[in-house]
């Protein structure tokens, strides 16, 4: 199988498709991608799409497994089959213990999401794959009960239920990085209101986050004031 651009004839819009080893387009992964294109997702969205999928399918054929009834088993050993090098998915190389993984975790969440939008899609349109990879949940459910961060927003999704993958690899935390001082200044510098000035300038001294932010009111100094001169007279006392 293989990745192939296709420019529309009636608007020249760019999209791309998934081509079989007949070279004719792979009809279901055509109707998605023709779909994410009929939305107007960004064409490198659905060139990554396409060769995300191009992955699956070429890995179903590899086992003569059928799109419309694969299980959640058939989902583990596609992602076992993305960490071997491509020369060892046919299964007649040996793989070395030592061997690092060919896809790394975040390249195979990656491809896990779009298959999930994937099979969303379908079962849109009749073919039984609804809840596969993704499954819906109460807002807060799975977060530890230990910390009080609450994300931005959050009053406004409260009590809806959201979508969770259910196969999802646990990835290596990354260190934040941090400006330096002449990149902050360049950000200040760039501003063009004194109010986005304002904005970046309480980020940088006081480290909150966005939605801190923007959620602060100027009642907000006063009550801190008030707090101030009152801890500062019962320790005069």
């Amino acid at each position: 199988m293989q990745v192939a651009r296709v420019i529309s004839p009636v608007s020249s819009r760019e999209s791309w498709t998934v081509l079989g080893d007949d070279d004719a387009p792979v009809a279901p992964v055509e109707r998605y991608l023709a779909y994410l294109s009929d939305i107007e997702r960004s064409p490198n969205t659905v060139k990554a799409y396409a060769h995300d999928l191009k992955d699956w399918f070429s890995f179903l054929a590899d086992r003569g497994l059928d799109w419309r009834a694969v299980r959640l088993g058939d989902v583990g050993e596609f992602v076992a089959w993305l960490r071997l090098p491509p020369a060892a998915r046919c299964g007649t190389v040996a793989v070395l213990p030592t061997v690092a993984h060919y896809c790394a975790a975040s390249s195979v969440n990656r491809k896990l999401a779009a298959l999930a939008s994937f099979c969303e899609f379908q079962a849109r349109r009749g073919v039984p794959l609804a809840g596969l990879l993704a499954v819906m949940q109460p807002v807060g459910r799975g977060r530890p009960a230990a910390t009080s961060y609450k994300p931005f927003l959050q009053h406004v999704a409260k009590g809806r239920p959201q979508r969770r993958r259910t196969v999802k690899l646990a990835t290596p935390a990354r260190a934040p990085q941090v400006l330096t001082a002449r990149q902050a200044q360049a950000i200040l510098d760039a501003c063009g209101h004194l109010r986005d000035r304002l904005l970046f300038a309480l980020l940088l001294d006081c480290g909150v986050r966005i939605g801190e932010a923007l959620g602060t009111r100027h009642a907000a100094r006063g009550h801190d004031d008030r707090r101030a001169a009152s801890s500062g007279g019962a320790a005069g006392q």
